[in-house]
C-alpha cells in the first residue's frame, strides 16, 4: 500500500535525477515549515525540500478503500528569483501527470507555484519559491475484490432480516431474485 511518505520519497528520488548538479541539496522535509527550517535551508543554496503538509479531502470509494488527497510541496531555495523560477517550472513540468511509478497514485491536481520572497530572506541573499499540488492516493483493501476478481452476484437484505437464517429474505441487487438453494 502506497503511503504519502512513499510518494514524497519517490519525488525526492526523481528530482535528484532531474537536477544532478544539486542532488546533495535535494531532501525530504518532515512537518511544517518554520523559521528554523528556513535558516538551515539557506545555508545550502540551491536547494529543494519536499514535504507532505497534510490532507484536506478524504473520500470513501464505497468498496472499503479510501481516496486521500495529499498536499505535496516542493520548496525551492535559490540566490535569485530567475533561478528559483526556472527550478520551480521544471518541477511543475515533471509533476504533471506523474504517478512516480507508484501503485494507486493518481495525477497531480490543483498545481500552483508561489514566490515566497520576503525582505527577511533578501537580507540573507536568498529567495524561496514553492510548488504545491494535491495528489490522490487510494488506500485500503478492496472488499469487493477477492484474489483480483469481482463477484458475479451481490445479494442484499434489510436489517433485522440478515444472516444465514434469513437467506430467503436476500435479493440479487440486479434481478431482485432470491438466492438458489
Amino acid at each position: 500500500m502506497t503511503s504519502p511518505i512513499d510518494l514524497r520519497d519517490a519525488i525526492v528520488a526523481e528530482l535528484i535525477t532531474l537536477f544532478p548538479d544539486i542532488k546533495r541539496n535535494i531532501e525530504e522535509h518532515d512537518g511544517r515549515i518554520d523559521a528554523t527550517a528556513i535558516k538551515s535551508w539557506i545555508r545550502t543554496v540551491p536547494a529543494i525540500r519536499v514535504a507532505v503538509l497534510g490532507s484536506r479531502r478524504i473520500t470513501p470509494v464505497g468498496n472499503g478503500q479510501v481516496d486521500i488527497d495529499w498536499n505535496m510541496n516542493a520548496f525551492v531555495v535559490e540566490k535569485d528569483s530567475a533561478a528559483a523560477a526556472a527550478l520551480a517550472t521544471a518541477i511543475i513540468v515533471d509533476a504533471e501527470g506523474n504517478h512516480r511509478g507508484l501503485e494507486n497514485v493518481f495525477d497531480p491536481k490543483d498545481m500552483r507555484c508561489d514566490n515566497l520572497h520576503a525582505a527577511a530572506l533578501e537580507k540573507h541573499g536568498v529567495t524561496i519559491w514553492v510548488v504545491a499540488w494535491t495528489q490522490r492516493i487510494r488506500t485500503g483493501v478492496d472488499a469487493l475484490a477477492e484474489d483480483g476478481t469481482i463477484p458475479d452476484t451481490i445479494y442484499a437484505s434489510r436489517s433485522p432480516d440478515i444472516g444465514a437464517a434469513h437467506k430467503q429474505e436476500y435479493r440479487d441487487v440486479d434481478t431482485m431474485e432470491t438466492p438458489d438453494e
